[in-house]
């Protein structure tokens, strides 16, 4: 997972894709770091990127990325 752009209450991350994901969706969940786990916020996505808005300023967080595949 990387960075793309931090701003005070945003933030915009992009992930690498194993070649055998091609019709996955992505479970992106985030929280502040020194929170527990189980309140993490969760975005839904089917591109290997999200901007997350709403970010309290100067808070580190932790962020996690799954895929979900799709079954046929």
């Amino acid at each position: 997972m990387r960075f793309v752009n931090i701003g005070a209450q945003f933030i915009s991350l992009a992930w690498d894709v194993a070649e055998d994901q091609h019709d996955v969706t992505y479970d992106l969940s985030y929280y502040v770091e020194d929170s527990a786990a189980d309140n993490a916020s969760e975005v839904i996505t089917k591109q290997p990127n999200a901007t997350l808005d709403g970010l309290l300023p100067q808070t580190k967080y932790a962020f996690r990325a799954s895929a979900i595949p799709h079954l046929v």
